[in-house]
Order: structure tokens, then sequence, then C-alpha cells
């Protein structure tokens, strides 16, 4: 079963079925919804806790491309057991090829 978490200026509510989620969110200017497996995670996603991503290093890296400027621009961010370890961002030595996957790549 799946529970899905429904915000909206005007509702805040729990539904375990989709056809219940579409009717109360198709069409409702800034409603947001989404599914979860559990409904503490639903509750929690409803009051705003966010998740955590528990122990281990993470690190997420993003690129940038403009056709202004022939090269790409990265970052990364590195994250371990919940805390930043590392960051860092620039742009690539040579000019981007694949828009900002080069970016990506390098960061």
């Amino acid at each position: 079963m799946k529970f899905y978490a429904i915000k909206s200026p005007s509702v805040q509510k729990i539904v375990t079925s989709w056809l219940e989620c579409e009717k109360l969110t198709h069409g409702v200017k800034g409603c947001l919804f989404k599914s979860f497996a559990t409904r503490e995670d639903a509750e929690s996603w409803l009051s705003g806790v966010s998740e955590t991503h528990g122990e281990g290093l993470r690190i997420y890296v993003d690129g940038s491309f403009t056709p202004d400027f022939d090269r790409a621009g990265w970052a990364f961010i590195a994250v371990e057991n919940d805390k930043q370890i590392g960051a860092e961002n620039g742009v690539t030595d040579l000019p981007a090829e694949s828009r900002n996957i080069d970016g990506e790549l390098t960061a």
C-alpha cells in the first residue's frame, strides 16, 4: 500500500489511493504531493521533516553551461555521516564539447 501526502493552500492530507490523490490535486494551483511507503514518512514530509541519508560518504556533482561562454561550470560537495567534508567549484580547462556534462564529469 502507498500513502500519498498532499500539501496545498487549503489541504494537508494523507490518502491511500492514487484516484483520491488525483481528485484532490488535479488542477489545484500551488499543490504538492508525493507517495511514500509508510504513513510515518508521509507524516514527516507533511510536517516538514526532511529525510536523512544515514551514515556513509555521498558526493553530489553538478555542471552548468551557457552558449555565451565556451567552458562549463562545475561544483561538487562531499558529505560523510551528514557532515560536509569538502566542496569545490570552478570552470573546465578546455572548451565544453558536451555542454553541462563536461562540468559534471570534471566535478
